[in-house]
Parts: structure tokens; sequence; C-alpha cells
């Protein structure tokens, strides 16, 4: 069993959600969780995830377990562009989790690769083995796993340094105003929507470099290079532009205006140092059928 005791030491009011996630190794969901299941007090009282605190309240976490999800092996189909001894890289598709998590324990991206892939890297844990970087569900491309620990502390560290580069490709709703476009605006969680992300003072430095590839009638395509690693990073990017990806029930419009069934965001190329021969290498993942069809469409009904 898991509990702890904490003191809030300080001056300026603090969610007690907000802290706990800082203070405890544990994902904000999670800590929801434990809101909900009546194991949160402060100063001896059940206690909200929006409770306020202040300088000297104690916070008790009251004793919980914590489920390990050992993700089992499954024949999901997966494609694998590329592997050697280090490294594999996944082109993943739409629709599938990476790691297991709550209501997803035998469909992700992590079942398939125990299945397929005798040697990963378990320095990230029996739940995320070989995982270095994640994409959200409905993001569709190229994802690159350890299959040692000297591959997974390697390129670990490459990505903290932001050595490694990496390109999206995504569909916007609007008319684009730009050719090439910088934006380097901090990102931090929503105040009140813990589910988001927010363009705001004194959140993680946030920068996004985006160019125009095609301007239709009512949509754009756009390529665009993450310089940072912030959760939503592009997602947040654009709608800050005032051009959210299609199909971005999250942070724009809750229907798809060109019939896909997920967000028009692909990850298309990463590019790092290899770890085993230290050379740097290049990896592309072709755009799956659904947003193939979707810039068909495109073509033909909206061009400009």
């Amino acid at each position: 069993m898991n509990q702890f005791t904490l003191h809030y030491l300080e001056k300026e009011p603090k969610r007690v959600d907000v802290f706990l996630s800082t203070f405890l190794p544990y994902s904000r969901s999670f800590i929801q969780k434990l809101f909900k299941q009546k194991l949160i007090k402060v100063n001896g009282n059940l206690v909200k995830p929006a409770f306020s605190l202040n300088q000297g309240d104690k916070i008790e976490v009251l004793p919980f377990k914590i489920q390990k999800l050992d993700a089992p092996p499954r024949p999901l189909p997966l494609d694998i562009i590329y592997q050697d001894k280090d490294i594999a890289v996944i082109n993943k598709p739409p629709g599938m989790v990476v790691h297991p998590a709550c209501g997803h324990i035998e469909d992700t991206m992590v079942n398939a690769l125990k299945f397929y892939l005798s040697d990963l890297s378990y320095i990230g844990g029996v739940e995320r083995p070989g995982i270095l970087h994640r994409l959200d569900k409905d993001t569709s491309g190229i994802i690159v796993v350890a299959k040692n620990d000297s591959s997974h502390l390697f390129l670990s560290e490459q990505f903290r340094l932001r050595n490694v580069e990496k390109v999206y490709i995504a569909i916007v709703e609007g008319v684009a105003n730009f050719k090439e476009k910088t934006v380097n605006v901090p990102i931090g969680r929503h105040s009140f929507q813990r589910t988001k992300m927010d363009t705001k003072l004194g959140g993680k430095p946030a920068i996004t470099e985006f160019k125009l590839l095609r301007q239709f009638r009512r949509f754009a395509l756009l390529r665009a290079k993450p310089r940072t690693g912030r959760t939503h990073q592009i997602r947040v990017h654009l709608k800050y532009l005032g051009f959210p990806v299609v199909g971005d029930s999250l942070y724009g419009k809750k229907e798809n205006t060109i019939g896909l069934e997920r967000l028009a965001l692909h990850s298309y190329k990463i590019s790092f140092a290899h770890p085993g021969t230290k050379k740097w290498v290049s990896f592309t993942a072709k755009l799956p059928v659904d947003l193939k069809n979707a810039l068909k469409e495109l073509l033909i009904n909206e061009t400009v």
C-alpha cells in the first residue's frame, strides 16, 4: 500500500491537485482518481481537486494500491519501418494508443511490440518497454523504440537536449496568412480543463516552426517542426494562430469537415543520432490511407 503526508510551505495559494501532481510520481489523471476515491485530505478533511492550499496546510494521501498494467503480447497490425539490434522505427496507425492505460490494456502499440520484437528496453518500466516518446491516439506516424537499455539512455538524452528533429504534416481549418511562421509561446496546463493545455504566461517554453505546403479554399496543408516537446504542442500552437487541426475536438471544432474519423495530424519524419553508430539517421512514415483520401478530396473540391 502507498500513502503520503505532505506539508504545503509556499506563500501563494495553489490548487491541491496541481500541488500533488508536482510532488508525487504519478500522472494527473491518476491523482484525479485518488480524489474520486476520497483518498485526499487537507487538515483532516476530505477535499476536491480545486481546493486552494494555504501555507502550513497538511495534505494526506490515504493508503492506495497501484495496479501494474503489464501489457500481454498481441498480434496487432504493426508497420515496422526499420529495426536493428538497437532501435525499431514504427509507423503507428491512427486510433492506436501507444502504451497501456485505463481502458487500453490489450490493444496498444506496446502489446504489438512485445509480440513482434524479442528485445526491448525496460528502463521505462513494464508498462512502457522501449517507449521514448509518444503520439496521441488519433495522431498517426513515426515513433522510435529502444531495444536495449544503452540505446534508451542515449536517445532519452538526445530528446532532452532537443537534438531529435521531428516533422509533422497537418491539415488545418482556414486560409493561412503566412508562408512560413515560427511560434514561440509558452504552454502550460489549462487553468480549468485539466485534460487540455493552453498558451499562457508562466508555462514552459514551446517553439514550433510552420510552413504552408498547399492552400485550399477553406483548408491548408502545413508542415510543422516542433523544436520543443510539450504536450499537444502543435495542436495548441495552431489553435493560438487561429488555424486548428481539422477534426481536433479538444482544440478546434467537434465535427470533422473533410470526412476523417480522427484529427488530421501525422508524424511524418524523425532524425537523430543512432545510438549504436552515432551517425545521423532519418526515417519517414508514409501518409495513411485516410489522410491521402482526404487530400484527394480537397484537391478535387477545395482547390483555390
